[in-house]
Order: C-alpha cells, then sequence, then structure tokens
C-alpha cells in the first residue's frame, strides 16, 4: 500500500511539469492556428474528428510541402515527439520527414522518416537539442518528398524529465530495487501523456492498487 501510495504521490507531483509544449496539436478548434506554411489544413473526418490533412501532387523537396509550429526548446534538453499520422488507401503508403528543429537559419533540424499506411500509427521519437538557442524552435513535418495524402493529429511535444530518484533497498525500508525499476519506466511512460490520459491512468492504478 505504501508503495502505491508513493506511486500516485509522485505521479501526481509530476503532472505539472511534463506539459505539451505544442498549442493546438489535436486539431479540435477546427482551424490551423498556431500552425503555419502551405500544409496547414484542418479538416473535420467525421463526428467532429479534426486532423490536419495535405495532399501532394507531385514530389519535389521535403520542405516544399510543409506544417510547422513555433515552439520554445532549450538547447540540451531531451523531448518527447509524438504524433498520429496516416495516409489514404489509394496512396497505400509514402513517408514524411518529421523532427524538431529552427525556424530560421541555419535551419538546424533533427528529424526522422516514418512510413504512413491507411491505418493510423503513433510515432514516438526522444530528441535531445543539440544546435544551440540562437535561432526559436519549431516542430516540422515536410511531406514534398512523395505524392498522397498526409494525415497528422495529436501532436505533443514533451520534455522528458530526469528523474533522480536513489530508491533503497526493500530491506532498509525503501520502495525496493524491482519497484524503482518498474516505476521508472512507468514514470518514463507517462511522460508523453496527455493530462486527460494521465488523470485517466491514475484512476486506473487506484482502482487496481486502492485495496491492496
Amino acid at each position: 500500500m505504501k508503495k502505491i501510495t508513493f506511486l500516485l504521490t509522485l505521479m501526481t507531483c509530476s503532472l505539472g511539469f511534463a506539459q505539451n509544449l505544442v498549442t493546438n496539436g489535436d486539431f479540435q478548434t477546427g482551424t490551423a492556428a498556431p500552425w503555419y506554411n502551405n500544409a496547414a489544413n484542418v479538416v473535420d473526418l467525421g463526428g467532429g474528428n479534426f486532423v490536419n490533412q495535405a495532399n501532394v501532387g507531385s514530389a519535389g523537396n521535403p520542405w516544399d510541402v510543409n506544417l510547422s509550429q513555433e515552439v520554445l526548446l532549450e538547447d540540451g534538453k531531451t523531448y518527447k515527439f509524438t504524433f498520429d499520422a496516416f495516409t489514404d488507401a489509394t496512396t497505400g503508403s509514402r513517408t514524411i520527414v518529421a523532427g524538431l528543429g529552427q525556424t530560421g537559419a541555419p535551419f538546424a533540424s533533427l528529424t526522422f522518416t516514418p512510413t504512413l499506411t491507411p491505418t493510423p500509427q503513433t510515432f514516438s521519437y526522444d530528441v535531445t537539442i543539440n544546435y544551440g538557442n540562437a535561432v526559436t524552435d519549431r516542430v516540422i513535418f515536410d511531406m514534398g518528398a512523395a505524392t498522397g495524402f498526409v494525415f497528422i493529429d495529436n501532436v505533443s511535444v514533451v520534455e522528458v524529465l530526469p528523474l533522480v530518484l536513489g530508491f533503497e533497498s526493500s530491506e532498509s525500508g525503501g520502495v525496493g530495487a524491482e519497484f524503482g525499476v518498474w516505476l521508472l519506466q512507468l514514470l518514463k511512460m507517462v511522460q508523453g501523456l496527455t493530462p486527460l490520459m494521465y488523470l485517466k491512468l491514475l484512476e486506473i492504478l487506484h482502482l487496481m492498487f486502492g485495496k491492496v
């Protein structure tokens, strides 16, 4: 019981520090702002399910078709970059370039090249900023290198917080080495959740362990 109480307390305390730095990442405002560039195009897939949709007619440079949003990042810190993406059945499969980078010259960036299919997938990457703080930062989705549809939703950038918890052995009255490893893994996972998902997890854990 002491262990789960400790866990719930620690998770609750960390909630205020692991917030999404992206605004309108789920596009549920129905408009693109503050997203910008020529791929900013919010559509309703039905029932109020808003996503950003781009359709590339001819392939060129990846950055020829771009969706961006300015975010505040710090050099040396690590961020969990997460988003949902898919294409349509006609396109079948295509890649995009996604990551974090600078809004201006020299346009340094840290990017990945996921492959999209008609089935929505969640992509998640840990990104450590290493290009300094001289230029402001942004979320990057470059789509111009391949033709076809790109649908993007649920974008988040969350700082990966350092966890210095000094777990003691269970014999000495601490939380226990095995529990400590499990806790570190769980906290790393929840740092990528939205606040609503985070609170739901707390509720589930309370139902599972509250009577122990």
